[in-house]
């Protein structure tokens, strides 16, 4: 048995026994049916037209459709011999996403619940949604739609710092990183749903922290070895050579000091 064929069979015995005026026993086989969870079909489903065509016949997901024929699809619902052939297509490409486990690429994905309750179970069966149409799937919304797209290209790898202002605001909105930040002006910001003081600041903590390099000293930045090199001798050391100041980078042995040569050593170099 293919994966749902059981849902499709008694769905199949939900249309006979209506068809044969047995609406009791067609209610039990509903019963059945719907008590087998199945993949919610993609909103983007063969097309609008056609994907509330089968919702109203309660097809309302794969497993409803696996394994049928085109024959079949017709005479369920109405449809085209035509019509029929794309959604048998449309089942079979989905139903292959789904193989193999693939449902686990999206494990870690933004919003993972919502999006796999609304049949999109793969990283592959999103790609060609737009912010907007994934705003339209339930309980995701337009901050979560900002936060899918901004994951998918590759901007929230790097979190906010915690100082960064109106940080939960910024969450709520869908905007979890100074990547995805650096793309919205300041009347977006607003059309967000941000007061234009908050917008105010949040743009000008971005244009502080722009710079092209961290100030060393500051805190929370500790700047890097380069930036240290150029950092006048420490003051007890002013009157040494440099021979007996401290390296501003680790030795090869870091329990070395300048003139030896590993941790028991004495004399200097040869």
């Amino acid at each position: 048995m293919g994966v749902g064929t059981l849902r499709r069979h008694y769905r199949n015995k939900v249309l006979s026994r209506e068809q044969a005026g047995e609406d009791a026993t067609a209610m039990v086989y509903q019963a059945k049916a719907e008590a087998i969870a199945g993949f919610a079909l993609p909103r983007r489903f063969v097309s609008d037209r056609i994907r509330k065509i089968l919702v109203e016949k309660n097809l309302t997901t794969l497993d409803d459709l696996n394994g049928a024929s085109v024959a079949e699809v017709s005479e369920r619902t109405g449809l085209s011999k035509m019509d029929a052939g794309k959604v048998v297509k449309a089942v079979e490409r989905e139903v292959a996403l789904r193989a193999d486990d693939q449902v686990r690429l999206l494990a870690d994905f933004p919003f993972q619940a919502e999006l796999v309750a609304a049949g999109y179970t793969t990283g592959a069966s999103i790609e060609g949604l737009d912010e907007s149409e994934l705003a339209d799937i339930p309980d995701v919304g337009e901050p979560g739609a900002r936060v899918i797209v901004a994951y998918q290209d590759g901007l929230l790898d790097v979190p906010f710092p915690e100082n960064v202002p109106h940080l939960v605001r910024l969450g709520e909105l869908g905007i979890r990183g100074p990547k995805q930040l650096a793309l919205y002006t300041a009347d977006q910001l607003r059309a967000f749903g941000m007061t234009e003081q908050e917008a105010a600041e949040v743009v000008a903590y971005r244009e502080a922290v722009g710079a092209p390099a961290p100030v060393l000293g500051e805190p929370g930045t500790p700047g890097t070895a380069a930036d240290a090199q150029d950092l006048p001798p420490l003051e007890f050391e002013q009157g040494l050579n440099d021979s007996q100041q401290q390296p501003v980078t680790p030795t090869s042995d870091p329990t070395a000091t300048v003139g030896t040569q590993g941790e028991n050593a004495t004399g200097t170099a040869d």
